[in-house]
């Protein structure tokens, strides 16, 4: 009768279990981005709901004023009942605005993997400003 494992039968789990993680910790570290990513996602869908929300108050009222950085704010913060995350580095997963002197700002957003997607207020419309591939990874 058998009292412990040889070393053969340890080895043998060992290596299993490393190839599990080398599988393992890739897809895990990419969940977390692909959660910031969805996350920028339903930012842009919230912000262009209140603007089609808001044009349409306006229009009711009889005012054809466009929508400007003072409605929406730095970071969403004026539109969302809380605002999003600020960064001005790329990879930090969050939002950074920029011409905000001007009626039509630019909010980049700063996705975890190094890609930078520009968003610009025209016409009272959030519009992705990059290549039809990032923008339908980016873009609702």
């Amino acid at each position: 009768m058998r009292n412990a494992f040889t070393v053969l039968e340890l080895v043998f789990v060992i290596v299993i279990i490393g190839i599990l993680s080398a599988i393992a910790l890739p897809k895990f570290a990419k969940t977390s981005e692909m959660a910031y990513d969805s996350k920028a996602k339903n930012t842009v869908a919230s912000v262009r709901s209140v603007i089609a929300t808001e044009r349409q108050k306006m229009i009711l009222r009889g005012s054809t004023d466009d929508i400007n950085y003072t409605f929406l704010g730095d970071a969403f913060a004026n539109v969302l009942s809380m605002g999003v995350k600020k960064c001005n580095t790329t990879g930090c997963g969050g939002w950074e605005t920029t011409d905000t002197t001007n009626a039509s700002p630019v909010f980049t957003y700063h996705s975890p993997s190094g890609t930078d997607v520009k968003f610009k207020l025209e016409n009272n419309k959030l519009v992705c400003k990059e290549s039809a591939t990032i923008c339908k990874q980016f873009d609702n």
